[in-house]
């Protein structure tokens, strides 16, 4: 499985990487509805949304939806946007970007049930962030993460958002931030 860091609209770019793989997964920001219209068909090819997704296509076929299990991996979509103030709604900036809380709820739930080896996700838990890159705001999505990472530690966590390519060991948790068109063979 080939996981893809942040696309941000860059199709040709986003083609050669998975021309040569049967399976792939963006780690969220693929890009707007010009992208998702012009996006190859093929259906092995997935897109964990972000938040620069075009979310009216959240239930498409190619769309992991909001969160569970692919091939042994736990996903968890969404991020907050911080340049919402440039964004307009409907086009760039849509409402359900963040799951809410009670959805985060149904994910612990989950969550603790599963106890996965492998997670990805857009953004990373709280402590990662605030350790990392500095960011000291709390969002739902941070949060939400950082609830699960202290519930059940997974041996892998890969995860996209921050445009910077960084890998870490946190305990006996391996963290990996894949920068924009970044890729990772696992499995």
């Amino acid at each position: 499985m080939l996981l893809i860091g942040d696309v941000h609209g860059k199709l040709k770019q986003y083609s050669d990487l998975v021309k040569n793989h049967e399976e792939s997964i963006v780690l969220g920001d693929f890009g707007f509805k010009h992208e998702y219209d012009n996006k190859p068909a093929d259906n092995n090819h997935k897109i964990l949304f972000g938040n620069h997704d075009y979310y009216p296509y959240i239930n498409k076929d190619y769309s992991l939806g909001d969160y569970g299990v692919y091939n042994d991996m736990f996903y968890i979509r969404g991020a907050f946007s911080i340049d919402w103030m440039y964004l307009v709604y409907g086009r760039d900036l849509f409402e359900n970007e963040e799951l809410s809380y009670e959805q985060f709820n149904n994910v612990i739930n989950y969550y603790s049930k599963v106890k996965p080896e492998i997670v990805i996700s857009h953004e990373a838990p709280n402590s990662i962030v605030r350790d990392w890159f500095g960011y000291k705001d709390r969002n739902i999505t941070k949060q939400g993460l950082q609830a699960i990472l202290e519930i059940h530690k997974p041996k892998l966590w890969v995860f996209g958002h921050h445009h910077k390519s960084i890998k870490r060991m946190v305990g006996s948790t391996e963290f990996i931030c894949l920068n924009e068109l970044e890729t990772l063979l696992i499995k």
